[in-house]
């Protein structure tokens, strides 16, 4: 069948959000949406889902859908379209038409709704809009499982980090939990460690990749993480862009390095690289002097008190830094036990590897969903009943 020549607003319509105070939200399983995404979530809900919702003011033109029913606020719109249109669709094909490029106001971003509504396009019928909609939609739905995977992995690795490390139930030499089975304590100025363990500090456990890039280079290209794609108080980083953002300050970056945000409010902005490429001077990029540190560190600077620490010790007032002369001060206690540290890791970076895998088929996905996208939505590939 051809597709049909329209404008936008002959299939859909536009709806204003409606202003929904945190103060006001009911603690529930509905989403509430601003024009970046989720803001919370409520027991109430003003439409029902599946939803589709863009951003009105903000993040003008950002899309969003969701299966659930929903609160879209004040700052977006929501859409509701007419007879033999399949919405899922409409979300795909506004992210073709890249909405956030129509922004109309100066001070505040804004997105006018009489100009998105006028926007002509190329439509198939119900049952191709569908088909289209399946076939990218069981790309990011394996992307959504590979980033829930990742944040099971990562809370039962800090889940043991936080057992052996902090809580102190590591094995002792019978394989029993240390501080259960009657281990012995010191008193030492951390508060009590287990005896025989030692208090260190940061700069004889790690070595700093400081190894800026030769712009001679072909480093247009490379894989970029900066503060923005690290996520707050999670070691997987799950979104990156290209070297091409940046002009200056920019850094070699080796798999497997260990991040930390340098500046606040970014402070506890900690994760590993899951990829060769490239970081901005905002960010130390750092690796352990021995190997059998790696899980240990990577979860000692994404915990709360390291991350007090780094706000403590930053300096400045507008945009407060942490040095890294006074990053790598900072004290830990270890075991005397090499092994101890050796085990941790060969449990813990089994499951870092297993991110890194399903972070690195994301990658794979999204460009082969990128790449889809246009040819689908244009109508340049068709898909078969």
């Amino acid at each position: 069948m051809t597709w049909n020549t329209t404008y936008i607003g002959n299939e859909l319509n536009l709806f204003y959000g409606k202003s929904y105070p945190a103060k006001n939200r009911i603690k529930g399983e509905n989403p509430v949406f601003g024009s970046n995404g989720i803001i919370g979530y409520s027991k109430n809900y003003l439409i029902e889902g599946p939803g589709l919702i863009i951003g009105r003011k903000g993040s003008v033109g950002e899309v969003h859908f969701t299966e659930k029913n929903f609160w879209p606020i004040d700052t977006t719109y929501y859409v509701q379209t007419y007879k033999n249109n399949y919405l899922k669709f409409w979300f795909y094909l506004f992210k073709y038409i890249n909405l956030t490029k129509m922004n109309t106001h100066s001070a505040v971003p804004g997105l006018n709704r009489d100009m998105v509504l006028k926007i002509k396009c190329n439509i198939p019928d119900f049952n191709e809009q569908k088909r289209i909609a399946d076939i990218l939609s069981s790309l990011d739905d394996k992307i959504e499982l590979n980033n829930k995977i990742n944040s099971i992995l990562e809370q039962i690795s800090q889940a043991i980090f936080k057992h052996w490390f902090i809580d102190f139930e590591f094995p002792n030499d019978d394989g029993k939990p240390y501080k259960s089975s009657g281990g012995e304590f010191i008193d030492s100025e951390l508060g009590k460690i287990p005896k025989s363990w030692k208090i260190v500090v940061l700069d004889q456990l790690i070595k700093r990749n400081n190894e800026k890039i030769n712009y001679k280079n072909n480093w247009q290209d490379l894989y970029l993480v900066d503060l923005s794609n690290m996520p707050q108080l999670s070691i997987c980083i799950n979104t990156f862009d290209r070297g091409n953002k940046l002009d200056s300050n920019i850094y070699k970056l080796n798999k497997f390095d260990i991040l930390y945000g340098s500046i606040r409010p970014y402070f506890g902005k900690a994760g590993f690289a899951p990829i060769n490429g490239c970081i901005t001077g905002t960010i130390f990029s750092f690796k352990p002097k021995n190997e059998c540190f790696y899980s240990f560190i990577l979860f000692l600077i994404s915990s709360r008190k390291f991350i007090d620490f780094t706000i403590k010790f930053s300096r400045g007032t507008k945009m407060p830094i942490i040095n890294w002369s006074d990053f790598v001060a900072y004290k830990v206690a270890i075991p005397d036990k090499i092994e101890i540290l050796n085990k941790f890791n060969s449990i813990v970076f089994k499951l870092i590897n297993i991110i890194s895998l399903n972070i690195n088929q994301n990658l794979t996905l999204e460009n082969i969903r990128d790449t889809l996208l246009p040819k689908l939505i244009t109508g340049k590939i068709r898909v078969s009943l």
